[in-house]
């Protein structure tokens, strides 16, 4: 496989764009199937917030802080979404996905209870927990080899918006 400096990520671009949890984060805005067209560029790269969303409101409104997280969730999810789908090719070398440390300089306390859980790739878990768990959530994931743990008890559940993995939209329901 050959990686190039600014080649797109055809498989990131592909969820980005037509992934349906991705264009149910803009069903408030109209056609979300046109405003999430409108976060890539005729290059097919991801645009500056800033001139996303003018070309979705024409201005900056009041409400651009929304649809920022918006704008962020849908790049994580498709990133996510992206990944997932690796890493499922990849499975008999790298069979578990570990839930690792935020990168946030504020990470959510109650996604801290996940650091370190080691599940099976296509453990259930996965279908409600994988990063990210929230608008603005930056926790990370990767596939592992290490052993597979326990899931603690009353861990708290994601936010009610983000209880699917983007890899796997059977898993999602209508939720915003």
């Amino acid at each position: 496989m050959k990686f190039e400096f600014g080649t797109p990520n055809y498989d990131f671009l592909y969820e980005l764009l037509n992934n349906p949890t991705i264009e149910n984060l803009f069903n408030g805005y109209g056609n979300s199937k046109e405003i999430v067209s409108k976060i890539v560029n005729e290059k097919s790269e991801v645009i500056p917030f800033y001139k996303f969303c003018f070309a979705v409101t024409g201005n900056y409104p009041k409400q651009a802080e929304a649809l920022e997280q918006y704008f962020n969730a849908a790049l994580r999810l498709a990133r996510t979404a992206s990944n997932f789908k690796k890493a499922l090719t990849t499975k008999k070398l790298y069979p578990n996905i570990k839930y690792q440390a935020s990168f946030s300089a504020n990470p959510s306390e109650s996604h801290k209870k996940y650091y370190g859980i080691v599940r099976p790739i296509e453990d259930a878990f996965w279908d409600m927990h994988i990063p990210p768990n929230d608008f603005g959530c930056e926790c990370r994931w990767a596939v592992s080899e290490e052993p597979v743990t326990l899931i603690p008890d009353n861990l708290p559940l994601p936010n009610e918006h983000f209880r699917f993995n983007p890899g796997k939209p059977e898993t999602f329901k209508n939720v915003l």
